[in-house]
């Protein structure tokens, strides 16, 4: 080898060029290779941690086959008693929903309740804190145990899948139909592991974990989201005439209007959103639970917010497009509005659990962050975005809405009717929204405890409405039911009356259009105590940070003290010099009187 090759060898390292030299440029073609190579040759450790030990366990392998066992049982039971002299459609359609609501009921109380045992798990093995200590992100930890937890109530889904095939021999179903039945399955699972997820991060008991996760998510599903299906199933079946056979007739509909506009949105886009964000907030929500007290949990949670709040407005327009006459549209508008006060309460008391200061920056912040700072971590920051959020959510039905109906019919001679409503509740529930999101914030710097601050805040917004019924009960006990004519005295301070004004204006048409600006009493009552309790907030937070300030010079002149103590200290004397042996007297007694320390054996 000569010595220039020697030299370019030496020197060229150990990726083709110089230590210093920057590597050639890569073509866009290679980036995108190595990004999606990046999740094959960078596996999440906790995925392939948790698939390993959920393989090898014997319980989760009976659980497959009697999962799938026990819905073979139930939907052969079920054809051969409904077969009869029926049609073999008839039949192989009942079958086909049989199936799919008993996958989907018997997999949406197991995958939470299954969720729920493995961040839990961790802590009671004591293997959390290494987990912690690992060096992984707390987001990464959580996206393993959930992809962990997927893939097992994925492979459940497969292992009952063949059994559907009984409702091919029957007939009456399209390949089309059992392909977007288990899209939607497997869709709807996911928020529901995601759930577990979310309960495990924050529980630290076990078979709490277990209780809170199966009771909690099942009674949603039964109280909310069945009867949610069904409604809507309906209004689907007035409006294209589909078949509605069972709970999941979206299944059956979604090949026929795939190609449609309105059946997009309605069978597409509305179950990604209706799914999509419960699974974000739950994923954002035990990347805060996961993440240490002293760090930024309020950030993934404002992200999440506002996408959330859009697609409030988006789905609202769907709907409201999708009735045939502009009055239908105008009552969908309303009925969406008054269902727009739960967002606006959530989202109140979403950001309840805020300590009075940011947490400390590790290092140079960026110009994004720099900007939102206003309205980043803290409580008077985040307090602030809450507000943004609250009247943003308690808006966007209404504008959205309004504007719809506007494009669609602009002759309509009940459009200022309408919109009346709309502005009394956009109103009244940006006001009570801001009233319980400025009180939940005061509660949690006074209690520092952000349950007991939502708890006390939904008993006080609770009490504000009970009390103003009651009152006009005991003043009147008929007044109730001349509501929709006249208000009482007692319900001008009821968060509720901007929701009665707009049921008896819009939908009712028994009240005229004057009667809206009622609801600017409670309104202008609820926002000056929600500005009283963000002055209480941010005057929190002013304290808290003047006390920061003055515990660091204290200790700023500690040390200063200290240091200059020990530079005034004069220095040790150097040790003397040892005596010398050959002088006549060293070791002759001296006229002092001299002891002897029996442990060093030295005159002390």
């Amino acid at each position: 080898m000569s010595a220039a090759a020697e030299t370019h060898e030496r020197t060229s390292g150990a990726f083709g060029h110089a230590p210093g030299a920057q590597p050639p440029p890569r073509s866009p073609r290679d980036r995108i290779k190595a990004w999606l190579a990046k999740p094959f040759e960078d596996p999440n450790p906790i995925l392939l941690k948790e698939l390993r030990a959920t393989f090898r366990t014997a319980m989760f392998i009976r659980f497959l086959y009697l999962t799938a066992g026990l819905v073979a049982l139930l939907v052969l039971t079920w054809g051969a008693v409904n077969a009869g002299e029926r049609a073999p459609a008839e039949v192989g359609q009942e079958v086909f929903h049989v199936f799919f609501s008993l996958l989907s009921v018997v997999l949406s109380m197991v995958a939470p309740a299954y969720a729920a045992t493995t961040i839990t798990g961790e802590k009671r093995s004591g293997t959390f804190e290494s987990l912690i200590l690992s060096g992984m992100s707390p987001s990464r930890i959580v996206w393993g145990k959930f992809l962990a937890s997927y893939a097992a109530v994925v492979l459940c889904v497969i292992a009952a899948s063949p059994v559907v095939g009984l409702a091919f021999l029957f007939g009456g179903i399209s390949p089309l139909s059992v392909l977007a039945g288990f899209a939607y399955v497997l869709i709807a699972l996911a928020p529901a592991v995601a759930f577990g997820i979310a309960i495990s991060a924050r529980v630290e008991s076990l078979w709490l974990a277990i209780v809170l996760a199966f009771f909690v998510y099942v009674g949603a599903h039964s109280f909310f989201v069945w009867p949610l299906t069904v409604a809507l199933g309906e209004i689907a079946h007035g409006a294209w005439s589909t078949p509605f056979d069972g709970p999941f007739w979206f299944a059956e509909a979604l090949p026929e209007r795939f190609a449609t506009w309105d059946g997009f949105a309605f069978l597409v886009m509305g179950p990604l959103y209706a799914l999509g964000m419960p699974l974000w907030f739950f994923l954002a929500s035990a990347v805060a639970g996961v993440q240490p007290a002293a760090e930024d949990r309020s950030t993934p949670l404002k992200i999440w917010c506002v996408p959330a709040i859009g697609g409030a407005g988006v789905l609202a327009a769907c709907i409201v497009a999708g009735p045939s006459t502009t009055r239908d549209c105008a009552e969908a508008g309303i009925a969406l509005a008054l269902v727009s006060g739960l967002l606006v309460t959530f989202v109140a008391l979403l950001f309840a659990n805020e300590p009075p200061l940011p947490p400390r920056a590790t290092g140079t912040p960026s110009l994004l962050r720099r900007v939102l700072a206003p309205i980043g971590p803290g409580a008077g920051p985040t307090l602030r975005f809450t507000f943004l959020a609250v009247i943003a959510s308690a808006a966007v039905v209404p504008v959205v809405v309004s504007g719809v109906r506007w494009l669609r019919d602009p002759a309509w001679g009940e459009h200022a009717v309408a919109d009346a409503a709309l502005l009394a509740l956009a109103v009244g529930n940006a006001a009570v929204g801001m009233f319980a999101a400025a009180v939940s914030a005061w509660l949690r710097l006074v209690l520092r405890n952000g349950l007991a601050a939502r708890v006390l805040t939904l008993a006080l917004l609770s009490a504000a409405v009970l009390l103003p019924f009651l009152m006009t009960l005991v003043i009147d006990d008929d007044a109730l039911s001349r509501l929709n004519r006249e208000i009482p005295a007692p319900l001008m301070l009821s968060p509720l009356l901007p929701t009665i004004l707009a049921f008896d204006i819009g939908l009712e048409h028994d009240m005229p259009l004057w009667e809206a600006t009622r609801a600017l009493v409670p309104a202008v009552g609820y926002g000056l105590l929600a500005i009283a309790a963000w002055i209480a907030v941010e005057a929190r937070g002013v304290a808290a940070r003047k006390a920061m300030q003055e515990r660091k010079q204290r200790l700023v002149a500690r040390s200063e003290a200290e240091r200059a103590a020990r530079a005034s200290t004069p220095p040790l004397a150097p040790p003397s010099a040892p005596a010398d042996a050959t002088a006549p007297d060293a070791f002759a007694p001296t006229a002092e009187t001299t002891t002897v320390d029996p442990d060093r054996g030295d005159a002390a």
